[in-house]
């Protein structure tokens, strides 16, 4: 949601906002407790999360196929490393080797999960209002 871990290369909802200063102290103990292993402390409203364009697509960098021309064959966690590097993937393709990546629509990648939590964030913002309800979250490392 916010460009972190971001494999499928989806546009994010908002900048990283670091962590609410006025965030009840629970969630403040919480975030206590995951000192030195957590990173990008953030928060959405139900308004920014509602207003995404949940329709738009992007191109997964996760390799979809690969075909390949020689006769060494590579498995896919092989290529991990070459997925951020252009320059890699054109040796690659020199060699024979053809890379694939899809095209998603980012409803398509929307957990379950998260679906039921955006469901009850907008059942919440109907009494609270769209920026009277929001997610607090971060990542581990």
């Amino acid at each position: 949601m916010q460009g972190v871990r971001n494999s499928v290369n989806a546009p994010p909802i908002s900048k990283l906002k670091g962590f609410p200063s006025d965030a009840s102290m629970m969630l403040f103990l919480e975030k206590k407790k995951w000192e030195g292993n957590a990173h990008s402390f953030s928060w959405l409203t139900w308004k920014e999360i509602s207003k995404y364009d949940w329709n738009q697509t992007s191109i997964d960098r996760r390799v979809s196929e690969i075909e390949i021309a020689t006769e060494k064959e590579l498995s896919k966690s092989a290529w991990a490393n070459y997925l951020e590097n252009p320059a890699e993937l054109e040796k690659m393709e020199e060699k024979g080797i053809k890379i694939e990546y899809k095209r998603r629509i980012m409803k398509e990648l929307i957990p379950s999960t998260y679906q039921k939590l955006f469901d009850k964030m907008k059942e919440l913002a109907e009494v609270y209002g769209e920026e009277g309800v929001r997610i607090v979250f971060w990542f581990d490392n």
